[in-house]
């Protein structure tokens, strides 16, 4: 399935329910999850699964640009790319320029693929447990990222990673803030919250939050009534669960994470009005032999999900 159709930046659609690209048609959310893209993946390899996933029917991946490990016991810095480059050179408010032609390309490679970049600026390890990030340096960091990027037609910004802002909101504010004051509003922001939280829960009504994102983790079965539940907030906006269980993942408490599941948390959050983000556990992890997971159950389930609904234009919120 071809992406090469795909006409950005993405909008959210004149009733608040889902979104569409510069031509104001429906675009499906299909994410994958590659947090360590910018950070642990070689050039030759990150065209290969940036071509894969536009192969298999993805039209966003989720990746961060100050990436740690995701483990909880990152470096007090974030770590460098393959090439010895770190986002940062002494702190968020000097970027480094060298990691960002990396950047640049990956985000070229996924434009011409038709891929949006669902970029972090950060995990929030930085922001809550380093406290490397503050409202002062986040304003800078948010600002330079939103004018290098602001001519980009496939970037969405995400706000957070995978934590509760509670005591760190007014630097999550300070860099929304300052992605808006770099690329006059160009494009989208929502948040990322941690395991069974909803961006909604802090900051539904601040103006920045154009749409919300769910992590429902190990509750995967809840996944219905999580999304639903963001779909009837207001003011409306689009929904996306951009975290739910990862296929083959051993972590979760009713055992590994089959395509079955995978299929069930992409149809529940359809049904409930929303977009899904789906991960493959080895893969996002770079465990042994994770390019062999390029083209496990789940992710080919996911391009055929995507045909099935967007050959009769079905886009969530559609219903009464």
């Amino acid at each position: 399935m071809s992406n090469t159709t795909f006409s950005g930046p993405i909008r959210v659609s004149p009733n608040g329910r889902y979104f569409v690209d510069a031509n104001a048609e429906p675009f499906f959310w299909l994410g994958d999850t590659a947090w360590p893209l910018f950070t642990q993946y070689a050039v030759e390899e990150a065209e290969a699964y940036i071509a894969n996933r536009a192969g298999h029917g993805f039209t966003v991946i989720q990746g961060v640009l100050a990436w740690g490990g995701g483990s909880g016991f990152e470096e007090a810095l974030p770590g460098p790319n393959p090439y010895g480059e770190r986002p940062w050179r002494d702190g968020p408010h000097q970027p480094n320029d060298a990691f960002f032609e990396h950047v640049d390309h990956l985000v070229d490679v996924a434009a011409r693929h038709g891929i949006v970049l669902a970029m972090l600026p950060t995990w929030g390890y930085y922001v809550n447990d380093t406290a490397v990030l503050n409202p002062e340096n986040a304003r800078i960091y948010g600002r330079w990222l939103g004018a290098r990027y602001r001519d980009a037609t496939n970037i969405i910004w995400v706000n957070g990673g995978d934590l509760i802002p509670t005591g760190s909101e007014d630097t999550w504010r300070a860099l929304a803030l300052g992605l808006r004051e770099g690329d006059a509003g160009t494009h989208l922001i929502t948040y990322h919250p941690c395991g069974w939280r909803h961006s909604s829960q802090f900051f539904h009504d601040d103006d920045w939050l154009d749409f919300n994102m769910i992590e429902t983790w190990t509750e995967w079965a809840k996944v219905y009534p999580a999304v639903l539940s963001d779909t009837f907030l207001t003011p409306i906006k689009p929904v996306v669960l951009g975290e739910g269980a990862y296929e083959n993942g051993p972590e979760y408490p009713l055992g590994p994470i089959t395509p079955l599941i995978v299929r069930r948390q992409m149809w529940w959050a359809f049904m409930a009005g929303g977009y899904m983000t789906y991960g493959q556990d080895r893969m996002w992890r770079m465990g042994p032999g994770w390019t062999e997971t390029f083209d496990t159950p789940g992710a080919v389930h996911m391009g055929i999900f995507r045909r099935i609904v967007t050959s009769g234009q079905a886009k969530p919120g559609s219903r009464p």
